[in-house]
């Protein structure tokens, strides 16, 4: 319905309309707040252009105590962020890069960025907030008291704005790849501005692959002739085992005991069997022999040992097999429900092979034919019998938590959206059988099931933290409260025998064990997600108060810090629940789920103990931990390889900057990396020159730059930190627990290292 054309004598001009309704083409009157941002509850920001060019946001409005980082709005922070305003359009005679001169324009914008993205973060000007403007004759009383009673009553509520490293990275075939704000590698390369900014050019921060995302190549010639013979009854029978194992939790494609009798009848009778089935069979050995990891001494360890002799990769053999007998990409328009659970298998293979790209293609055609087959909507379920229903159910479920780790890790938009989705599209397929039925029927471990229930969850928490948070670019207090309501309880919730403590025993199954590992640090890493944004927050308003810049206070004890402590105790939980499963000896060596969370983890616990901003007693024991297991993967995955070596050169920059007494100073406590190409010795002027000069010589992306991280670093001073906090070890060792969070706060110590757990926290004040 439009509205009512008024008379040209009747309109009222403004000076200025706020920024919401000029997002929003809303009539604005001006007020601070507006009318529009009053009726909708919005936040009401005023953009004053100051001289340089930057402007200028209020530190509150309408009572709500607004803190933003950054100047600019996130529309202005994405234009600046995108690759094609790497050149200014304003400078006469410049031109786009052709794709002749692409790996000259590449480089040289490389060039140009690495030479002034020091000064740019030493030297850009900090937004200082005008006065509050005063409040207009003609609001209402009552909306002042109200406002006054929410800044008084609960404190303000606290508004972050989400610190932006998009980048586009180089893969090992020449192509730049986007990945996003939730990425962990964005979040690397914005640690490595700040550490930059504080202590100039390291190993770390001028890291020569740090424009290159890791990505395995195929071993095997592509003229390799495929070999479709089965191997023996029992190796097949450990594969299958080990993909059971090292997917539980996570990934539900099959109804089990319907499955192991088609397999049955394949061998009993080979000739007889569907293509269609044989697909599916080879690619759940191809996902089982990269996963697998038996008993040190075991009859599977021989048989394992067997199957990997030899200079043919058979798991890549296992999977061409898969693709010869009936390829599912080949038949899309025609694809049927067999063909969207060999697209979620191929997607998982991928991931375990260290190849995200083609994981998250593969997942996306999964998606779109489970949407033409009806897998998202409840009512189709009607025409088929409760077997196949719950097959599906299960299938549907598994790529919407696939889809939410591809989105979160890749910082990806999402495949699937739960609004085009029937309500109950996520529920448990128990409720067709009951609970004791369904589990006899279909041969499902206890532990596995309520772990898919737990995941799905977790990754409901997930989707709206990306839609929410990532996707608006800011997050509030409030909102970070009102999420981590949805979390209460933890994974069990869904089951007794997931609650991470059962971890810690070395006498559990293996693929128990997985299932308890899967669904906790998968929601830690929703904490960690959640509360990220206000952890990089705090770190930077740590660096400008210590460069003297005027910035609004904010309190000690506030809900921000809460929120930045929980984000530093779910990483330390996370290290330490990874490092039970590598003592209970049932981690494998490249489960790309493990490697990703314990990455994200370390990288956070590393960011603490460098800036000071949450000291932790525990931190060399922590480090040492995850470099271990990190170490351990790195024997077979090359991308954990790669991780070892930037964890190790960010440990060396926080040793350098420790205290001369400091127990990280032992060479004891610095444990050694199996990375050949790593050298632990400090980089010398020349050398460092030497490195800046190749990493500028080679033809490498750097489109990573966003021009919109508020950073303001300085030269380095002889303090430990970026800033000394105020009883910052008091303050934060042991925060203070409503008594009504009990069920939603993990606690212990003696087990984790001496850390104090708080894998979700509620907070109020």
């Amino acid at each position: 319905m439009t509205r009512p054309k008024v008379p040209d004598d009747k309109r009222i001009r403004t000076a200025q309309a706020c920024e919401s309704c000029k997002r929003r083409k809303q009539k604005c009157n001006g007020l601070k707040p507006c009318n529009t941002c009053t009726k909708r509850n919005l936040a009401c920001e005023y953009l004053a252009e100051r001289g340089d060019g930057h402007s200028t946001t209020p530190t509150a409005t309408g009572g709500h105590g607004t803190i933003v980082v950054s100047g600019s709005s996130p529309a202005a922070k994405r234009r600046r962020s995108s690759p094609d305003n790497v050149v200014s359009p304003e400078e006469p005679g410049t031109k786009r890069p052709t794709s002749e001169n692409t790996a000259t324009f590449l480089t040289a914008s490389r060039h140009a960025s690495d030479m002034t993205e020091p000064r740019r973060i030493l030297g850009l000007p900090t937004p200082i907030p005008p006065p509050q403007l005063p409040a207009q004759p003609d609001r209402e009383p009552g909306l002042l008291e109200a406002q006054s009673r929410q800044s008084t009553g609960s404190g303000a509520d606290e508004v972050a704005e989400v610190y932006t490293e998009t980048r586009m990275l180089q893969d090992p075939t020449g192509r730049l790849l986007y990945l996003g704000d939730s990425a962990t590698l964005s979040y690397l390369q914005f640690i490595r501005m700040i550490v930059e900014s504080v202590d100039g050019p390291s190993q770390f921060t001028m890291d020569p692959s740090r424009h290159r995302l890791m990505e395995s190549t195929s071993t095997l010639p592509p003229d390799t002739r495929t070999s479709l013979l089965l191997p023996d009854r029992k190796t097949a029978g450990v594969l299958m085992k080990s993909y059971l194992t090292n997917t539980s939790g996570l990934i539900e494609v099959f109804d089990r005991k319907a499955f192991a009798q088609q397999v049955d009848l394949c061998y009993e009778d080979p000739l007889a069997a569907e293509p269609t089935f044989l697909c599916l069979l080879y690619l759940v050995f191809a996902i089982g022999l990269v996963l697998a990891t038996p008993v040190p001494g075991s009859e599977e360890t021989v048989i394992i040992q067997k199957v990997q002799a030899g200079q043919m990769d058979r798991a890549e053999m296992f999977f061409r097999n898969a693709k010869c007998l009936c390829d599912p990409t080949s038949g899309f328009e025609d694809a049927d429900f067999w063909s969207v659970q060999a697209l979620l298998l191929m997607s998982v293979y991928m991931l375990a092979r260290t190849k995200r790209n083609a994981a998250y293609a593969y997942h996306g055609m999964a998606v779109r034919s489970g949407f033409a087959l009806g897998l998202h909507r409840q009512e189709t379920m009607v025409i088929f019998p409760v077997s196949i229903r719950v097959v599906r159910r299960n299938v549907w479920r598994s790529l919407y938590v696939l889809d939410r780790f591809l989105a979160a890790s890749l910082g990806r938009p999402t495949s699937i959206s739960e609004e085009d989705c029937s309500a109950e599209a996520l529920v448990t397929p128990e409720r067709y059988l009951g609970q004791e039925k369904y589990l006899v029927d279909t041969n499902t471990d206890p532990e596995s099931s309520g772990g898919l229930n737990a995941a799905v969850r977790s990754c409901q928490v997930i989707g709206l933290i990306l839609k929410k948070v990532y996707a608006q670019r800011k997050i509030s207090t409030r909102l970070a409260k009102d999420i981590s309501e949805q979390c209460k309880g933890g994974p069990q919730k869904y089951h007794s025998g997931l609650h991470w403590r059962k971890a810690m025993d070395k006498t559990i199954a293996p693929a128990h064990g997985m299932a308890v590992l899967h669904v906790n640090l998968l929601y830690c890493h929703a904490v960690i997600l959640l509360t990220r944004p206000f952890f990089l927050f705090l770190m930077n308003r740590m660096q400008q108060e210590r460069l003297g810049i005027p910035r609004p206070v904010i309190r000690s004890g506030s809900k921000m810090e809460k929120f930045s402590e929980a984000c530093v105790s779910a990483s330390f939980h996370t290290v330490a629940l990874v490092h039970m499963g590598y003592e209970g000896g049932y981690l494998p060596q490249r489960d790309p789920f493990v490697i990703h969370f314990l990455f994200a983890a370390a990288l956070v616990v590393q960011s603490s103990e460098f800036g000071a901003l949450h000291k932790r007693p525990g931190y060399a024991d922590t480090y040492q931990k995850a470099l271990m297991v990190m170490s351990y993967c790195a024997k077979t995955d090359p991308q954990a390889g790669r991780l070892v070596y930037i964890m190790t050169t960010f440990h060396n920059m926080i040793v350098a900057r420790a205290p001369a007494g400091s127990s990280l100073h032992d060479p004891s406590s610095l444990p050694s990396t199996p990375h050949d190409a790593f050298s632990s010795q400090p980089l010398q002027p020349q050398q460092m020159q030497q490195q800046r000069s190749q990493s500028l010589s080679q033809p490498q992306p750097d489109l990573d730059r966003s021009g919109s991280a508020n950073l303001t670093g300085g030269p380095s001073t002889s303090s430990p930190g970026i800033m000394p906090t105020v009883g910052a070890g008091q303050a934060f060792a042991t925060p203070p627990i409503p008594p009504d969070a009990a069920q939603a706060v993990v606690s212990g110590s003696d087990a984790m290292g001496n850390v104090p757990l708080y894998p979700m926290m509620r907070f109020t004040e």
